[in-house]
Protein backbone atom coordinates (compact mmCIF):
# COMPACT_ATOMS: atom_id res chain seq x y z
CA UNK A 1 0.00 0.00 0.00
CA UNK A 2 2.90 2.40 0.40
CA UNK A 3 3.99 2.36 -3.11
CA UNK A 4 3.14 5.58 -4.80
CA UNK A 5 1.66 5.17 -8.51
CA UNK A 6 3.46 6.12 -11.52
CA UNK A 7 2.48 8.73 -14.52
CA UNK A 8 2.04 5.62 -17.42
CA UNK A 9 -0.18 4.28 -14.09
CA UNK A 10 -2.19 7.19 -13.96
CA UNK A 11 -2.50 7.82 -17.63
CA UNK A 12 -3.37 4.35 -18.52
CA UNK A 13 -6.04 3.96 -15.67
CA UNK A 14 -7.42 7.19 -16.91
CA UNK A 15 -7.50 6.13 -20.75
CA UNK A 16 -9.53 2.66 -19.69
CA UNK A 17 -12.00 4.55 -17.60
CA UNK A 18 -12.43 6.75 -20.69
CA UNK A 19 -12.63 3.70 -22.91
CA UNK A 20 -15.36 1.69 -20.57
CA UNK A 21 -17.62 5.27 -20.79
CA UNK A 22 -17.52 4.84 -24.26
CA UNK A 23 -18.27 1.42 -24.61
CA UNK A 24 -21.69 2.09 -22.99
CA UNK A 25 -23.31 5.46 -24.20
CA UNK A 26 -27.02 4.08 -24.14
CA UNK A 27 -26.21 3.97 -20.36
CA UNK A 28 -26.83 7.58 -19.59
CA UNK A 29 -30.49 7.60 -22.25
CA UNK A 30 -31.67 4.51 -20.06
CA UNK A 31 -32.89 6.79 -17.29
CA UNK A 32 -36.08 9.09 -18.21
CA UNK A 33 -35.50 12.70 -16.73
CA UNK A 34 -36.05 13.62 -13.40
CA UNK A 35 -36.33 9.85 -12.22
CA UNK A 36 -34.18 10.54 -9.01
CA UNK A 37 -35.32 6.90 -7.46
CA UNK A 38 -32.54 4.56 -9.07
CA UNK A 39 -34.35 0.85 -9.86
CA UNK A 40 -37.35 3.98 -11.01
CA UNK A 41 -34.66 3.81 -14.01
CA UNK A 42 -34.73 0.94 -15.13
CA UNK A 43 -38.79 -0.02 -14.56
CA UNK A 44 -37.29 -3.12 -11.56
CA UNK A 45 -38.65 -2.14 -7.98
CA UNK A 46 -39.18 -5.72 -6.94
CA UNK A 47 -42.27 -4.47 -4.38
CA UNK A 48 -45.42 -4.95 -5.30
CA UNK A 49 -48.57 -5.71 -3.05
CA UNK A 50 -48.62 -9.30 -4.19
CA UNK A 51 -44.83 -9.85 -2.73
CA UNK A 52 -45.76 -8.97 0.74
CA UNK A 53 -49.51 -10.46 0.64
CA UNK A 54 -48.03 -13.79 2.54
CA UNK A 55 -45.78 -12.02 4.84
CA UNK A 56 -48.35 -9.49 6.20
CA UNK A 57 -50.93 -12.07 6.31
CA UNK A 58 -48.54 -13.65 9.64
CA UNK A 59 -47.78 -10.40 10.75
CA UNK A 60 -51.18 -9.83 10.99
CA UNK A 61 -51.84 -13.34 12.83
CA UNK A 62 -52.95 -15.05 10.01
CA UNK A 63 -52.51 -18.90 10.10
CA UNK A 64 -51.70 -20.69 6.72
CA UNK A 65 -52.71 -24.64 6.50
CA UNK A 66 -49.46 -26.23 5.53
CA UNK A 67 -51.38 -30.11 4.71
CA UNK A 68 -49.68 -32.75 5.71
CA UNK A 69 -46.11 -31.92 5.55
CA UNK A 70 -43.99 -33.68 8.25
CA UNK A 71 -41.96 -31.30 10.14
CA UNK A 72 -39.06 -32.89 12.45
CA UNK A 73 -37.19 -29.83 13.34
CA UNK A 74 -37.10 -26.92 15.90
CA UNK A 75 -35.80 -23.51 14.90
CA UNK A 76 -35.88 -20.38 17.07
CA UNK A 77 -35.14 -18.21 14.17
CA UNK A 78 -35.55 -18.78 11.01
CA UNK A 79 -33.91 -15.75 7.86
CA UNK A 80 -35.92 -15.97 4.78
CA UNK A 81 -34.62 -13.94 1.91
CA UNK A 82 -31.62 -13.37 0.41
CA UNK A 83 -31.78 -10.11 0.17
CA UNK A 84 -29.58 -7.23 2.00
CA UNK A 85 -32.05 -7.36 4.98
CA UNK A 86 -32.00 -11.14 5.01
CA UNK A 87 -27.88 -10.85 5.10
CA UNK A 88 -27.87 -8.43 7.64
CA UNK A 89 -30.09 -9.89 9.72
CA UNK A 90 -28.40 -13.64 9.61
CA UNK A 91 -25.15 -11.35 9.99
CA UNK A 92 -26.00 -9.87 13.36
CA UNK A 93 -27.92 -12.98 14.43
CA UNK A 94 -24.49 -15.00 13.90
CA UNK A 95 -22.54 -11.89 15.86
CA UNK A 96 -24.79 -12.15 18.68
CA UNK A 97 -25.50 -15.73 18.90
CA UNK A 98 -22.09 -17.56 17.39
CA UNK A 99 -23.87 -21.09 17.86
CA UNK A 100 -26.71 -20.11 16.41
Amino acid sequence: MGAGITRREFIDGIACAVAAGGLVPEVGRAAPDGTPYPPARTGYLGSRPQDFAIAHGVRDGRRYEIGSQPVAEQYDIVVIGSGIGGLASAHYLRKARPGA
